[in-house]
């Protein structure tokens, strides 16, 4: 379930439900380009009005403009995606917020990612890079093993070296020793657009 906050021309507020029964008050504070400046969150419960508040911090080279909400460790509570405009093919660079303890958590793990997606079926996490009119791509798919967020697959193309430009399309894939191993690999004429 994903659940996105559009790109604020000023300063806003919003609610969202967390989880069924746990609604979160958002203020989100912009400077005079658009850029969020603050994310301030306050929990709301049904017994005790205001929980807590906390402000999220962000400078002008975290170039943030929009908010995603979705499950990103599919424990059943929304967490936070805070993102660019997407501007180049769609690459999102951004920051994902974990909800743990009663708060948003900042993850490293997601920091490396582009155009961050949770799929609820597969329990995976996908990240996708797209240049060159997407005829370049590095798609990943991440597993949570062990509270750790682990590469298990990647499918990219590539350009090859030399002066007949052709294409590598590989997949890569962990294999039972914890390892990365290309389990494909094919040379093309012209790119695939997968």
């Amino acid at each position: 379930m994903l659940f996105t906050i559009p790109s604020f021309a000023q300063d806003t507020t919003f609610t969202v439900n967390i989880k069924e029964g746990l609604e979160y008050k958002f203020t989100v504070t912009k400077d005079n380009e658009g850029l969020i400046e603050n994310i301030t969150f306050h929990e709301f419960t049904n017994e005790d009005g205001i929980f807590l508040a906390t402000i999220l911090r962000f400078s002008e080279e975290d170039f943030a403009h929009y908010i995603d909400f979705d499950d990103y460790n599919f424990d059943g509570y929304l967490d936070m995606y805070v993102h660019d405009p997407c501007m180049i093919l769609g690459n999102c660079h951004g920051k994902v917020y974990l909800y743990e303890d009663g708060s948003f958590k900042h993850h490293p793990g997601f920091d490396v990612m582009t155009s961050v997606s949770a799929d609820p079926l597969t329990k995976g996490i996908t990240s996708l890079n797209r240049s060159a009119a997407g005829s370049l791509f590095n798609n990943e798919t991440y597993k949570w093993i062990n509270g750790d967020l682990v590469l298990i697959k990647r499918i990219s193309q590539d350009l090859t070296s030399g002066d007949e430009m052709k294409y590598i399309y590989r997949i890569e894939e962990l294999d039972n020793n914890g390892n990365l191993v290309t389990t494909s690999e094919e040379i093309l004429d012209e790119p695939r657009l997968d």
